[in-house]
């Protein structure tokens, strides 16, 4: 049974672009043809609760490799980008998805938590 929820046609208004977002991404790059941005690797073990961990890219998280981790994402940024804008009719796209947002507004910024769901009025 379909919940009342998905009925109204604010959420409906998703569903055509949805499936126009399924048919273009079926145009994507080849991950073959893309470079992405390297990240360097520095080991990191460490055990909790008796089992060892290890995270080639603990560093990330470090306060003072900060610069660093900002450049790497500007670089997968440019990468997304890149993708994105490869999309034959992502501009359609892109204006069908903020109307779709735009319709939800009220109802997204508007929930009240009721219990341990999030409702809308």
């Amino acid at each position: 049974m379909i919940h009342e929820k998905f009925r109204n046609n604010k959420t409906s208004a998703f569903l055509p672009l949805l499936i126009a977002m399924i048919i273009q991404f079926s145009s994507f790059k080849s991950t073959a043809q893309l470079k992405y941005p390297a990240a360097r690797k520095e080991a990191f073990d460490t055990v909790i609760y008796d089992r060892k961990l290890s995270d080639d890219y603990f560093w990330m998280s470090r306060k003072d490799n900060e610069k660093e981790v900002t450049a790497y994402s500007k670089q997968q940024g440019k990468l997304a980008h890149s993708i994105l804008d490869s999309i034959p009719g992502s501009a359609i796209i892109e204006k069908e998805w903020n109307e779709a947002i735009a319709a939800l507004d009220d109802e997204i910024w508007n929930g009240k938590t009721v219990g341990e769901s999030l409702l809308s009025d």
